[in-house]
């Protein structure tokens, strides 16, 4: 058979061609502007789940912002690249399972501006390849934002909708630089970052395993200062398949949460006060959750209703148990109490659910960036080590500071039961 061309070299550049000869389905939708308007000749891009990409005739929108191309059955990447011309529209990226004729309806770009920035060394060199994450403080969602490496003089530049943003300047691979960090950057115009400097680093790294010592693939490394001090930026810091990370921070002494976000059922692993000097493994076993839930927290002003769990063991001679609350208001002070019996009543602006002998458990935390509280128990506190016994049942929640949440100016998680063995 002879091949021509176009196929030559769409073969040679991993493009793979869709032919007569393959099964296809039908994907159709429209693309249009926040306020309604059909955006025509936006480039669509399609990949297939090794990360080819798909020759699609048709793969631009019409006049009326319509597309409508085949597609082989299977999990697909669909890019959406509107060109960076005025007006601007950020980008778009959907994950898709054709299995049959898929109809999108209405794929609303929203308008965009550029965010920019200069990547150097200490040294004041620029630093070429360097790659901007985007991710947005509202949801904690990465963005796409194609096309943000930089130039040979370190400048990048993509495209962003409005809102507040965390913003990731992450040094090439292999290059013992650690990424820079501006959090938040809110973006409601053409943002210029200026220069952003990435520190000299050393390499941290290790495996994460689960409770029965098996590796862990794609858990994730959060690395931040001790004592709510905030968090160090660690760009492609999930493990692989055989449960190793490997990043580049500054040196310091830091705290490590590993955790798996898709599947929180695996619990984590926190190792505290972890002084990195120079090149340092550390790694991480995962804690299953301990516990039950129970009562119904009332949504606080992070727009989500607080909730508690319980990471590590609940056997008391492990002495490894840590509580956690999430979908909290970001860097509110507030304090973990318990107590024997189960209540269900209005306290603040939310539910208290512990009830009966009160405890607290000291000393007070404080709520992350990311709206995330933790306190390990202290095995060798006289108050927890009076309650903490086999056998005991006791009930934990997390009471919080809310000041515009309403009169009360708090909020509370919702309960968590454990049983101790």
């Amino acid at each position: 058979m002879k091949l021509s061309l176009r196929t030559l070299a769409a073969l040679s550049s991993g493009v793979v061609l869709l032919g007569s000869l393959a099964s296809a389905d039908t994907l159709s939708g429209r693309v249009i502007t926040s306020g309604g308007s059909p955006l025509a000749n936006i480039d669509l891009d399609f990949f297939d789940a090794g990360g080819n990409e798909l020759l699609v005739p048709n793969d631009r929108t019409d006049a009326g912002g319509n597309f409508f191309v085949d597609l082989p059955a299977g999990n697909i990447t669909f890019d959406i690249r509107p060109l960076e011309v005025t007006p601007l529209y950020a980008p778009r990226q959907l994950l898709l399972v054709i299995n049959g004729n898929v109809a999108l309806g209405d794929l609303v770009l929203r308008n965009g501006f550029f965010v920019s920035a200069t990547a150097q060394r200490p040294n004041g060199a620029p630093i070429p390849s360097a790659d901007a994450d985007a991710v947005d403080l509202s949801n904690d969602e990465k963005l796409f934002t194609p096309g943000d490496n930089s130039d040979g003089a370190g400048f990048l530049r993509f495209v962003v909708p409005a809102g507040d943003y965390a913003i990731d300047i992450c040094p090439p691979s292999g290059v013992l630089l650690a990424a820079a960090l501006r959090r938040p950057v809110n973006v409601n115009s053409n943002t210029n970052l200026g220069v952003v400097t990435l520190p000299n680093g050393v390499v941290l790294s290790g495996q994460v395993t689960d409770p029965a010592g098996s590796p862990v693939a794609n858990a994730d490394l959060d690395v931040d200062l001790p004592n709510n001090g905030g968090s160090i930026p660690t760009c492609d810091d999930n493990t692989d398949a055989q449960g190793q990370y490997l990043v580049v921070v500054p040196t310091g002494t830091y705290d490590l949460t590993f955790s798996v976000p898709q599947d929180p059922s695996q619990g984590a692993a926190r190792v505290d006060d972890v002084v990195v000097a120079a090149n340092t493994t550390v790694n991480g076993k995962l804690a299953g959750v301990e516990g039950t839930r129970y009562c119904v927290s009332n949504v606080n002003t992070s727009g989500q209703a607080g909730c508690i769990s319980g990471v590590g063991s609940a056997v008391v001679g492990a002495a490894n148990f840590t509580l956690v609350a999430e979908s909290l208001p970001p860097n509110k002070l507030g304090l973990f109490f318990g107590g024997p019996g189960q209540i269900n009543v209005a306290f603040g602006e939310g539910r208290r659910c512990a009830g009966g002998q009160i405890f607290r458990v000291l000393p007070f935390s404080s709520s992350n960036a990311a709206g995330v509280a933790s306190r390990g128990l202290d095995f060798g506190n006289p108050t927890i080590a009076a309650r903490v016994i086999p056998g005991a049942s006791l009930n934990f929640q997390f009471w919080f500071r809310d000041p515009m949440g309403g009169p009360g100016g708090f909020n509370l998680t919702d309960g968590l039961n454990v049983v101790w063995r």
